[in-house]
């Protein structure tokens, strides 16, 4: 990847179970989300500056509450030095939805080089903005694998159990409200009107 400096417009610094995550936003986007604060945000704010990186707040704080990455997926991101092949490989990472895994040769399909597996374990590993892209989700056949923010593979492990937990919850609550609904529908319905029984007569 390119050796780029853009302009820096904004740094921000984010609270997490995990720790503090660090955002570096430029004009186009975010440039950087790590819980290691590099050179580039040195002298990050302790709060949200920009509309930009409050909604990243507030959809991190909405994610490791519940496990859900939704808000995560409208973050723009300023991919300034991706190669084409960067720019397909991250797009598919971002698509794998929430709670699941692919492997990287999944990955590498998706992104249209099906054979170029280890060029996918690089882009993943170079990931500048971990959890918008969410790289945790790609394994290897064998395993989870390793993974590149402090904790290594027990923060990738803690993300996905995050992510199947919350994902399990929404779907029980949305399933409880669904029943819900349709026994409020039936108390609420037209009583059927009631037919009165006809006997025989003995003959």
């Amino acid at each position: 990847m390119p050796s780029v400096q853009p302009p820096i417009v904004d740094q921000s610094v984010h609270t997490s179970p995990l720790g503090p995550l660090y955002s570096v936003w430029t004009p186009d986007g975010l440039w950087q989300l790590n819980w290691q604060p590099r050179e580039e945000a040195q002298g990050a704010a302790d709060r949200p500056g920009t509309d930009e990186a409050k909604r990243l707040d507030e959809a991190l704080q909405s994610y490791f509450t519940d496990g859900d990455s939704g808000p995560l997926d409208a973050i723009v991101i300023d991919p300034a030095g991706w190669t084409p092949f960067l720019a397909s490989v991250y797009a598919a990472c971002r698509a794998i939805p929430c709670g699941q895994t692919v492997t990287y040769g999944e990955l590498a399909a998706a992104a249209g080089r099906a054979k170029a597996m280890r060029a996918v374990g690089s882009a993943m590993a170079r990931n500048r903005v971990p959890v918008i892209i969410p790289c945790h989700r790609v394994v290897s056949r064998s395993g989870l694998r390793g993974y590149s923010a402090p904790g290594g593979l027990d923060t990738k492990q803690w993300l996905l159990a995050l992510e199947r937990d919350g994902y399990r919850e929404r779907v029980a609550a949305a399933s409880a409200t669904r029943i819900g609904s349709a026994a409020a529908s039936t108390s609420t319905s037209s009583p059927v009107p009631h037919t009165r029984r006809r006997t025989m007569s003995p003959r």
